[in-house]
């Protein structure tokens, strides 16, 4: 029964392990989120994207930042009347909907506070008789500094721009 019991807390802290370990990776699959500190790095560590704790996602390379969102110090504000007092929401969280919309949201996802602009960056990219790719299905921050929003045939759906930097 001992046995048993150590076997069963040790896989236990084996799937922590492997759970925690899960935004350790280059990419975010469609359906998932980043919250505040949890990041994504390229394979080869030299790119971060960070959901930051001032509400902001940043990309950095090498310690500097080169690109974000913008979102630091954002806020919602309502006033409910029926309880009359004033709520507040802040940027949470990153999230790749399975629609393919890449977000910056308040906790509960309802209130959007930043969105990738798709359909201009693929309307700057792609061109008649070109295939528009899909929804994006996984966010990927790569080794040339790019992070990229690709559907599921692997065609680029979005991207940050920064790349070779």
């Amino acid at each position: 029964m001992k046995k048993l019991a150590f076997a069963l807390l040790a896989a236990s802290m084996l799937q922590l392990t492997v759970s925690a370990d899960v935004f350790a990776a280059n990419n975010l699959p469609a359906g998932q989120s980043l919250v505040k500190g949890q990041s994504l790095t390229s394979n080869d560590g030299r790119f971060t994207l960070i959901m930051q704790y001032d509400e902001n996602l940043v990309l950095y390379h090498s310690g500097n930042g080169i690109w974000d969102t913008d979102t630091d110090g954002d806020r919602f504000e309502y006033y409910d009347n029926f309880l009359q007092r004033w709520y507040y929401r802040h940027p949470e969280k990153l999230t790749l909907t399975t629609s393919g919309a890449l977000r910056v949201t308040d906790a509960s996802g309802t209130i959007s506070f930043w969105q990738a602009d798709t359909k201009t960056w693929q309307d700057g990219y792609y061109r008649i008789p070109m295939a528009w790719p899909g929804p994006a299905v996984s966010l990927a921050v790569q080794d040339d500094g790019n992070v990229v929003m690709y559907d599921a045939y692997g065609r680029p759906a979005w991207a940050t721009n920064t790349g070779g930097r």
